[in-house]
């Protein structure tokens, strides 16, 4: 699946426990997947690999207790200056709709001044990076940062006193910012460990350490990856992330009209038991009274009306 490509080689062996659907996780360039265990005919009669884009299916879908093993080759990511003027491979991707407006004048602006591919594409995620806050949108930050990656999200990243997201945003809006340049880009899901997170050469990978990265496909080195999200302790300096608001002139108010008021006493105390007494607010009450003197509910004294 991998020829031609060198790099680093190990063997990653995987095991599903509490997910499901058609998509094989496994490692960026993989030359061999070997499916063992009850279902190993079942899901090798049903799987593809698109070596093109690095991804792997089977139509039979994964199950928990499945299990494969991956020989996978790991490239060496080349640096800047090894690149150079490297091109970037150009391919058809599908048509964007609903782009923000902002996007195109601010993707323009991030590159003006790089001169070749590899400049250009970090220019992008460099400006990310730097210029935005990082907030997962928990717990008492539900209100800086909000899930998903829609048109209007990405928009209210961009157009907000101050750029707060995480990677789910961040990789999209870069991904967005590359295409409306010319630069073909993916966004990318997966999994990685921190640092020290595996013991025995073993990683557990859930649901809460998936991570958005971008891609692009440079001639002769293959996709490389490009991470545009702030740093986690980056976050956002100023809780108030509401727009200012345009104070308005104070212009004087004619006095109100005239109008009929209450008086009445305050309601004696009761030897009611304070749990079944019913208890009513002087407004509601002074407007259900029948006429303009009445009597206390609960001791008979007169209420009055007077204009």
């Amino acid at each position: 699946m991998a020829a031609g490509v060198e790099g680093s080689t190990a063997t990653v062996r995987f095991v599903i426990d509490d997910y499901s659907g058609v998509w094989v996780p496994g490692t960026k360039v993989i030359s061999q997947i070997t499916f063992d265990g009850q279902r190993a005919d079942e899901l090798r009669r049903s799987g593809y690999h698109n070596s093109a884009t690095g991804t792997t299916v089977v139509t039979a879908g994964l199950q928990k207790g499945d299990s494969y093993a991956v020989d996978a080759v790991f490239p060496k990511v080349p640096t800047d200056e090894q690149l150079g003027d490297t091109p970037i491979v150009k391919m058809k991707l599908p048509e964007l709709h609903n782009v923000p407006d902002a996007l195109s004048s601010l993707a323009a602006e991030t590159v003006v001044d790089a001169e070749t591919p590899i400049a250009q594409v970090r220019a992008l995620e460099t400006y990310l990076q730097k210029s935005g806050f990082f907030s997962h949108g928990l717990g008492g930050q539900a209100h800086l940062s909000r899930a998903g990656h829609t048109a209007e999200r990405i928009a209210t990243l961009l157009g907000g006193n101050q750029m707060i997201g995480d990677d789910e945003q961040y990789a999209v809006t870069m991904a967005l910012m590359a295409r409306e340049i010319g630069i073909p880009a993916r966004v990318v899901m997966g999994y990685y460990p921190k640092k020290g997170s595996g013991s025995g050469g073993t990683f557990e990978a859930t649901g809460d350490d998936v991570h958005a990265w971008v891609e692009v496909n440079f001639s002769g080195y293959g996709w490389l990856p490009f991470d545009p999200t702030p740093p986690e302790d980056q976050v956002p300096q100023d809780q108030n992330t509401k727009p200012k608001v345009d104070p308005k002139p104070q212009v004087l108010q004619p006095p109100p009209p005239r109008r009929s008021r209450w008086i009445f006493r305050r309601p004696c105390r009761t030897t009611a038991n304070p749990r079944t007494t019913r208890r009513t607010s002087s407004a509601s009450w002074a407007s259900s009274l029948p006429s303009a003197a009445s009597r206390c509910w609960c001791c008979s004294s007169s209420v009055h009306r007077s204009s």
